[in-house]
């Protein structure tokens, strides 16, 4: 072997004792070309060689892939200026191995002898079988998410259908509250599939982001009432649990649905001017919705009708907290606060 890096050589011997039995391929090379001094059993098994034909060979031959990911020039800073090195999960293919690149843990520690480094000590760790496994998983993972959406899309068409078939069955009915009745079931059933359109939407299926569910009942609403203008806000990183999307849609639709009714007013009254306003924010460690109507008031003495019912008892059911505030404009804006972590109630 060429004279370079003997004159500071590591001490082999004491690397030995531990490296012989070490399930980590082990290799200790030295000089400007990081010829092989040393390879322990586990590293002459992966590369399938003796220690023989291994000493005094370069890393650039015994690690062909070194050289194309920079890891050659990484052992020359290495060797110049003593700082260890790991790098993660580097498919290499060693020499005369057969079949596809096994992945390593690379570590990488300076060997000093009178002070100066005197060679590099390689360890790699083969994690090939915990690449496959988490690779197998992420592939797992992706197949289920795919049978999700699809689920949540058949979902979605199916609750789309019976909307129809409830608009349908409004329009032959001749009875105005019997009318209104199905108008109403219609519109609960739209917004139970536009939180599965939202859904669908999110990149984990595990969170909605609320612009979307927002843009959702929005465009829901136009459908169901066009010329209705219902303007939507919410920052594009907010979300809320899924667990949580289906009742709050179904609230925020019933909140909707009474802002039109309310727009609408008596037949003799002018239509509403002002757009509507549904906007969702952070609030500290809650989120806050607001609902601005669009300026119409309800009728005095109103009593409360099943929307009203259905919105408390999903309110509480979400842990959020409904208010209600007529502004100096005349104009109602509801107000709801639900907290970000599903565990803790909102506070008032």
């Amino acid at each position: 072997m060429p004279d370079e890096g003997r004159s500071t050589a590591p001490d082999i011997e004491q690397i030995r004792c531990f490296a012989e039995e070490s399930p980590a391929a082990v290799v200790v090379l030295a000089g400007p070309a990081h010829r092989v001094l040393y390879a322990n059993p586990t590293f002459c098994a992966a590369a399938d060689r003796s220690p023989d034909t291994l000493c005094g060979v370069p890393a650039a031959d015994v690690f062909p892939h070194f050289r194309a990911a920079g890891h050659l020039a990484t052992l020359d800073r290495l060797r110049a200026g003593g700082r260890p090195w790991t790098c993660r999960a580097q498919p290499l293919r060693l020499p005369l191995a057969e079949g596809e690149p096994r992945i390593w843990d690379i570590e990488a520690t300076p060997l000093r002898s009178a002070g100066a480094v005197a060679g590099l000590l390689l360890q790699l760790r083969d994690v090939s079988a915990q690449r496959r496994a988490e690779a197998a998983l992420q592939e797992a993972l992706a197949a289920q998410q795919a049978i999700a959406r699809e689920a949540e899309h058949r979902i979605k068409n199916s609750l789309q259908l019976v909307a129809s078939l409830l608009r349908l069955q409004g329009s032959h009915m001749a009875e105005p509250a019997g009318r209104a009745a199905v108008e109403a079931a219609t519109a609960r059933v739209l917004a139970v599939a536009e939180a599965h359109r939202a859904l669908q939407r999110s990149p984990d299926l595990r969170r909605v982001r609320l612009l979307d569910l927002l843009d959702e009942l929005a465009s829901g609403t136009s459908v169901q009432h066009p010329g209705t203008d219902l303007r939507t806000e919410a920052a594009e990183d907010l979300t809320l649990d899924a667990e949580r999307a289906i009742p709050l849609a179904l609230v925020l639709a019933e909140l909707v649905e009474g802002a039109v009714r309310r727009a609408a007013g008596p037949a003799s009254a002018p239509p509403a001017s002002e757009p509507m306003r549904l906007s969702a924010r952070r609030d500290g460690a809650a989120v806050l919705l607001e609902l601005t109507d669009a300026g119409a008031a309800a009728e005095e003495g109103e009593a409360p009708g099943l929307g009203e019912k259905v919105v408390r008892a999903l309110t509480r059911q979400i842990g959020a907290v409904l208010q209600t505030e007529r502004l100096p404009c005349g104009r109602i804006r509801t107000a709801l606060t639900l907290p970000a972590d599903p565990a803790k109630p909102a506070r008032g």
